[in-house]
């Protein structure tokens, strides 16, 4: 019960930080978006616009959301199908994002035809930012390995991180690229479409620079998890592809 109150008690405050930053950034809240990880509102601007406003606690995120919105601007300038940012920022309690609205609808299912265009929208993203001065995938592996050597210390789950790390030693010698825009949020309830055309990919607060294949595994991962929201057609799709 406690655990209810407490998630009721963040979605009420989400809400509220919604209103509070569209009264400060002079937008109207005229419909509430569904899903996503944020708190989220359909808004109007002073010209009548109509845009999302995204709402996340603290300001640490702001870094990282605006990192996104310049990423989705590079892709953008590629004509690829992702949202017009319109800024990001914090007031030190919440960081925000305004961007405009994708056509399309988020489909109940995922179909083979989404799939296969979500496939090669990923491939459109290689080499399109330049490279980091560390390589994504050496932090990402570096992460992982604290974690497995933590996992290993904690008694019953021993045994899974030893094959945590030797699945690691054996992936070392891996190469990766390190100048690709990865959308790091892509999956089969981030995408909108029209009947089997994929009109938009969204939710660009955390793409960051690495590897476009990663955002594959993330949609195999997704896909396999929550099979019910993906067609016998999508999913005999994506294993083929």
């Amino acid at each position: 019960m406690m655990s209810s109150r407490r998630g009721n008690d963040q979605v009420s405050q989400g809400a509220a930080a919604i209103h509070t930053m569209a009264d400060t950034l002079g937008l109207e809240v005229v419909g509430r978006a569904e899903g996503g990880e944020f708190g989220a509102a359909f808004v109007h601007d002073r010209a009548g616009d109509r845009l999302v406003l995204k709402v996340v606690r603290g300001a640490a995120a702001a870094p990282a959301w605006g990192r996104g919105a310049r990423l989705a601007g590079v892709m953008l300038e590629a004509s690829y199908p992702c949202p017009r940012s319109e800024g990001t920022g914090s007031d030190g309690r919440w960081t925000w994002s305004l961007q405009h609205v994708l056509p399309g609808s988020l489909p109940t299912r995922a179909t083979g035809a989404q799939l296969r265009q979500l496939i090669a929208l990923a491939e459109r993203r290689a080499a399109r930012a330049p490279a980091p001065e560390l390589s994504w995938a050496e932090l990402a592996a570096g992460q992982a390995r604290h974690e497995a050597q933590r996992l290993e210390r904690a008694g019953v789950t021993g045994p899974f991180g030893t094959e945590v790390n030797r699945s690691l030693a054996v992936l070392a010698g891996v190469g990766a690229r390190t100048s690709d825009v990865m959308q790091n949020d892509f999956h089969h309830r981030n995408y909108l479409a029209d009947v089997d055309a994929v009109t938009g990919v969204c939710d660009w607060e955390g793409a960051s620079v690495g590897d476009w294949r990663f955002d594959l595994a993330t949609l195999a991962f997704w896909s396999a998890v929550v099979p019910e929201q993906m067609s016998a057609e999508g999913a005999r799709s994506l294993c083929e592809d």
